[in-house]
């Protein structure tokens, strides 16, 4: 017998409904699962991709270029990447970042902007809303 699992959706179809409303081109629409998304994060248990997802639209969404925007889309960017990296992780020794993140398929200028906002100068606004 299976546990049930508890999740901060209420069904599926609020699911899939999130899900379109951040890729959607409505600002309306996007601005809506954002505030969804933010109702999950408080009842806990939100995948770590679904949130990094909403904080990179919304980050989208403020059109800054600010150091604080920056910050924000660096951290969200480094976040995305770290979750699917770690997704990989396995074994005793950790493996590098770029060789998990390019076995799951994401692109290597994302691990590279990914690496400059971690250790090295913080990434212009231009690259950062590329990558997000």
């Amino acid at each position: 017998m299976s546990v049930p699992r508890c999740v901060p959706w209420t069904d599926w179809h609020e699911w899939r409904a999130v899900f379109h409303g951040l890729y959607a081109s409505d600002e309306g629409a996007r601005r809506g699962a954002i505030a969804r998304c933010a109702t999950w994060r408080l009842r806990g248990g939100v995948p770590h991709a679904a949130e990094c997802t909403a904080t990179l639209v919304e980050l989208d969404l403020e059109p800054s270029s600010t150091t604080v925007a920056r910050l924000a889309l660096s951290a969200a960017v480094v976040r995305a990447v770290n979750g699917v990296a770690d997704a990989g992780q396995r074994g005793e020794t950790a493996r590098p970042v770029a060789q998990l993140a390019e076995a799951a398929g994401l692109p290597v200028w994302l691990v590279d902007v990914r690496h400059r906002a971690t250790h090295q100068r913080l990434p212009s606004a231009a690259v950062l809303r590329g990558a997000a």
